[in-house]
């Protein structure tokens, strides 16, 4: 009997764990005879796995492949696809900007690959929110790219908190800059509610949560929610009599794996007796040390049990934090409840900092009404300019050039940037290089900026370029008779001349026959006699 062989097609799992003992799981991952690779240092299909933002709300993406740098070769196909981190109810294709998609309800595209440049984008959502991934093929730019970079333009979110409260009935006003988009979407609560715009204004005419997701595409995908508490509003006297609890600094700048104090302050609408909260922190950029009690219960000089609460660095919690006094006395002036020690962690990023569970008690051990305000700490070593070394002196038609650097202690992904250049001077903000030959006419002082950010500090560097007047000779415009012409015994000949200088300087003519000088004008008459 002839051979029979077989075979079995298998999928595996890919699993990424982070330093901090974060996992993504890829699954679903089929290998086939496209990965193959010729040459072993291009890879032909490439798995990028992302670790999600555990700050934000609503689905994120995972995972994607393959990479724009793979190969894609005219009549072979790729497999496209996503990994979320939650399921979603919606998925859809678009190939190069189709108005309706290609395909609906997977995670997955194969595409036929073509010549030229193309776009292959997914959108995805569910109740909570929406995602998208766009792949861009067979582009160039005029600039080399930065592997995992963020977007040369920095875009600014309006409202700049990510979590806010509102009353029923106001209108929060929400916009993105600059518009940069190809593509604007908004979405509440994963529906889309409106398009083709970088702003909206929403209202809720009932209390709870909301969020708000803007969808935009261009060259760089950009997705942004908002958290909207919605809450009725507080009549005059309640507010009047509400403690505020406040998490102090509201804000501050720690530089990686330093340490840093936080507070939590109480000021009392009422006479207070007792304070009991959980503060929660961002477990993958800081870490509690210490809980010390505070001098808020302890004015009057009464008795206080303190307690400083279980800490888990993990989940990034610190429950059962309490302060309460021993008798009948009570506090009505402002005070520190409890102090928070901390540790920064190594990464770069803006940490969030809020109060749970929170009850206050009076002196009859009541909860009394409270307002909370919390803190973020940017965790952060503002990168440092290099001094802009060489001469900045340079002639007209003359062509200066130099090099702008930067450092940064935290290794972040630094954006050069530069203002005030003159006229068709160039800064290339990937290498950092400046190219400016000036042109007559441009003499004078000029006054540069180059700034360098790492997405949230920056520092600068003032160059002053003094462009030096070059002082070009005169032309001769016209003059007559012309060279070559021919005269008889006796004609007169009228000489003239005209020139024009760059720099607008005043001429001096000199008319010179056989080497003597006949005329200091433009005008001359020569008189051919026979002798």
């Amino acid at each position: 009997m002839p051979n029979k062989s077989t075979s079995n097609n298998y999928t595996y799992t890919a699993s990424i764990i982070t330093s901090d003992n974060r996992t993504v799981y890829l699954s679903g991952i089929a290998p086939d005879s496209s990965w193959y690779r010729k040459d072993p240092n291009i890879p032909n299909y490439t798995i990028t796995a992302v670790i999600p933002n555990t700050s934000s709300t609503g689905p994120q993406i995972i995972g994607f492949a393959p990479a724009e740098d793979n190969p894609f070769n005219p009549g072979e196909t790729k497999n496209f696809r996503v990994w979320t981190n939650e399921s979603l109810t919606e998925m859809l294709w678009y190939v190069d900007g189709s108005d309706s998609p290609v395909s609906k309800g997977s995670l997955n595209y194969t595409w036929p690959i073509t010549e030229g440049n193309h776009t292959i984008k997914f959108i995805g959502s569910n109740a909570n929110g929406p995602v998208n991934k766009t792949w861009y093929l067979g582009g160039s730019s005029n600039e080399p790219s930065v592997p995992g970079g963020n977007p040369a333009q920095e875009i600014v979110f309006s409202p700049a908190d990510s979590v806010l409260t509102r009353n029923v009935s106001e209108t929060v006003d929400f916009s993105v800059s600059p518009d940069v988009f190809t593509t604007k979407e908004w979405y509440v609560d994963g529906d889309l509610v409106l398009n083709n715009t970088v702003s909206m204004s929403k209202s809720w005419s009932t209390s709870g949560t909301y969020n708000v997701t803007f969808s935009g595409s261009g060259s760089e995908d950009v997705l942004h929610t908002w958290t909207v508490k919605v809450v009725e509003e507080q009549k005059e006297d309640e507010v009047q009599n509400k403690s505020i609890i406040t998490i102090a600094p509201e804000y501050q700048i720690i530089e990686p794996k330093k340490s840093f104090d936080l507070s939590i302050k109480v000021e009392p609408g009422t006479p207070i007796s007792g304070t009991q909260l959980d503060f929660v922190f961002n477990s993958s950029k800081t870490s509690v040390n210490n809980v010390t009690e505070g001098d808020l219960l302890k004015q009057n000089g009464a008795s206080t049990i303190f307690s400083k609460g279980t800490t888990d660095n993990s989940a990034g919690t610190v429950k059962n934090i309490y302060g309460f006094i021993l008798g009948t006395s009570n506090v009505s002036s402002s005070g520190t409840m409890a102090t928070v020690n901390l540790t920064a962690g190594s990464k770069t990023g803006m940490a969030e900092f809020s109060l749970s569970n929170v009850l206050i008690s009076d002196a009859d051990s009541k909860s009394v009404p409270y307002t909370v305000t919390n803190a973020t700490v940017l965790i952060d070593t503002a990168p440092v300019m290099s001094t802009i070394c060489c001469p900045k002196s340079v002639d007209e038609k003359s062509t200066l050039t130099f090099k702008v650097s930067a450092k940064d202690a935290d290794c972040d992904r630094l954006i050069l940037s530069a203002s005030g250049l003159p006229e068709d001077a160039s800064f290339n903000k990937t290498s950092g290089n400046f190219t400016w030959t000036p042109a007559v006419g441009q003499a004078g002082v000029y006054a540069l900026t180059f700034e360098v950010s790492d997405g949230y500090l920056t520092d600068s560097e003032n160059v002053t370029v003094t462009v030096n007047k070059l002082n070009n000779s005169p032309v001769i415009s016209s003059f007559e008779p012309l060279n070559g012409s021919s005269f008889s015994e006796g004609e007169r000949i009228e000489i003239s001349v005209n020139a024009s200088d760059a720099e607008g300087q005043a001429l001096k003519y000199s008319i010179m026959i056989d080497g003597v000088a006949c005329s200091n004008g433009t005008e001359y008459v020569l008189s051919l006699i026979h002798i």
